[in-house]
């Protein structure tokens, strides 16, 4: 259930997914592609929901331009509060959020920024780990209102997918995240 509630709020966010900072209320940062977008609502009960908004800047893309088009696709659909379409970018190994869940998510976010996009391995990585930074529009249980997301994006069947990242590598990158200086390139296989 973990596994698939940090899942939802990295897209949702992502982020992810994200790094899902610099998100204030619309505002994004400059050298960003998206300068964040909004979306329509999903029913009438959520017509005071404000847009979510997005970030991804240019110094977090990959080499690889499918790579990118995958995670703006992603941003995108969370970002719409598309369930149908968010669903679809999980791994078969990997159950996605409930729909209840996913509203649920969505509506308490109000901004992603990806910090952080690192292959696996220089070169030509065969998955990518997704940092994103998720700003709630009020405090979670824990009285949170910023929360670091990372996912994990690759090939399956062909087609980039979504899945949770190990625990290892979570706290790894959030940990370099509060040191900037110190970013990885890029991590071991795992």
């Amino acid at each position: 259930m973990e596994i698939f509630r940090r899942a939802l709020l990295l897209w949702v966010a992502a982020c992810v997914v994200g790094g899902m900072g610099g998100c204030k209320r619309g505002k994004s940062d400059q050298g960003s592609s998206s300068g964040g977008v909004g979306h329509e609502p999903t029913s009438e009960a959520d017509t005071v929901t404000q847009p979510l908004t997005f970030d991804f800047p240019a110094q977090w893309r990959a080499p690889d331009p499918e790579v990118n088009a995958f995670v703006e696709s992603v941003l995108t659909i969370a970002a719409r509060g598309d369930y149908d379409a968010f669903r679809q970018l999980f791994a078969m190994a990997y159950t996605p959020p409930s729909r209840q869940e996913f509203q649920r998510a969505w509506e308490a976010i109000e901004s992603i920024r990806v910090a952080g996009l690192y292959g696996d391995r220089p070169g030509e990585p065969e998955k990518y780990y997704l940092h994103a930074v998720v700003d709630r529009r009020d405090p979670d249980g824990k009285g949170r209102l910023r929360l670091d997301r990372v996912m994990v994006v690759f090939k399956e069947a062909n087609r980039w997918r979504l899945g949770p990242a190990p625990g290892e590598v979570i706290e790894l990158i959030v940990r370099a995240a509060s040191q900037p200086a110190t970013w990885p390139a890029s991590f071991p296989a795992s």
